[in-house]
């Protein structure tokens, strides 16, 4: 695990010996709360594959290009706002 310090957006790298563990309690809970409370996401890598974790749901982002980030949005939803997480390439 890692934070970003910029972002504090949590970070997991899991060992992929083991890769669909982080699915499981209590693991994907606790990233769930982690999310929840810090109002982020957790990011999951698998080797070079990234999930973004929210509160209520995953969002499989696959691999990172080097000119690629992260960004948290919002999006419509049922006609709810909702948080989600997007891969945009360029500088900060």
């Amino acid at each position: 695990m890692t934070m970003d310090p910029a972002t504090k957006w949590l970070f997991a790298q899991v060992d992929p010996g083991a890769a669909p563990a982080w699915r499981k309690e209590p693991y994907l809970g606790q990233f769930r709360r982690w999310a929840e409370a810090g109002q982020r996401p957790v990011v999951v890598f698998v080797n070079k594959l990234a999930t973004a974790i929210l509160p209520d749901r995953e969002i499989a982002l696959g691999a990172l290009a080097l000119d690629e980030r992260l960004v948290l949005r919002e999006e419509l939803a049922g006609g709810r706002a909702r948080a989600t997480v997007v891969k945009v390439r360029g500088a900060a």
